[in-house]
Formats: C-alpha cells, sequence, structure tokens
C-alpha cells in the first residue's frame, strides 16, 4: 500500500511543468525501485535479470559464455555480478589478466573434433575484443 501510494503521490510531479523537479523525481523512484531489487535479489537469491523474468540473455563480457544464476560471479558481499561468470571474476577480482591467456585456456578446453582449437582461437580473437572487460581493459 505504501508504493502504492508514494506513486499516486509522485504522478502530479512526473507531469507537470516543472521539469527539474520531474527529472529529481524519477530519479528518487529508480533508485528505490533499483534498492528494491537488490533486496529482492539477496533475499531469494537469485539475479535481477531472473526476478525480472529474464528479458535479457547476458553474456560474461569477458569470455562471451551465457550467463544464468548457477554460473554467475558474485561480489565479495554476496551480491550478483551480472556482468561475469564465476570463472573469469570470483572474490572481486579477474581470472584472467590478459586476453591471450584467457584465449589459450579457452582454445585447450573449448577444441573438439567439430571445432578444432585454430577456430577456437579464431573465433575467440573476434568476440573477446567486442566484450566490455577488455573493452574497458584496452582503455586503460
Amino acid at each position: 500500500d505504501l508504493c502504492d501510494w508514494y506513486i499516486e503521490l509522485t504522478k502530479a510531479r512526473l507531469t507537470g511543468e516543472d521539469k527539474d523537479r520531474s527529472r529529481q523525481t524519477q530519479q528518487v523512484l529508480l533508485w528505490v525501485l533499483t534498492e528494491t531489487l537488490k533486496l529482492l535479489s539477496r533475499f531469494f537469491d537469485v539475479s535481477i535479470n531472473t526476478l525480472l523474468g529474464a528479458p535479457r540473455q547476458l553474456i560474461c563480457q569477458c569470455c562471451g559464455m551465457p550467463l544464468e544464476d548457477g554460473n554467475m560471479s558474485r561480489e565479495p558481499d554476496g551480491s550478483f555480478n551480472e556482468d561475469y561468470c564465476k570463472w573469469c571474476y570470483t572474490d572481486g577480482a579477474f581470472t584472467y589478466q590478459s586476453m591471450d591467456a584467457l584465449i589459450d585456456f579457452c582454445a585447450a578446453h573449448m577444441a573438439n573434433d567439430a571445432f578444432p582449437p585454430v577456430q577456437v582461437r579464431a573465433y575467440l580473437q573476434d568476440l573477446l575484443p567486442k566484450l566490455k572487460h577488455w573493452q574497458i581493459a584496452e582503455n586503460k
């Protein structure tokens, strides 16, 4: 009831003439929603993406692996990190310090008769530079 009451009160601010007040109200509502989702995520031990019905297909922004709650990394405080898998980011630190080290590891473990090491390497050399982790590392 409190949430419903608050949202009803904010409608006048959101649709009013004062753009600064409207923007401030939107920011407060976004903060409340975000923090509520974080609390629910911790309480139910599922990611925010799962709470929202998995609207996004998440992939690890380091290795490109599809992410689900079971292989998603966690921050040191236990909260989910929806950007990385648990093999690339653990206890607040990244596992692979270079793209070459990650490619070497993946080529050794992903290769099979249908996907030989040379193809794995070519695939990863094309994919990895497009991912957030490696773009950030490149700009440092």
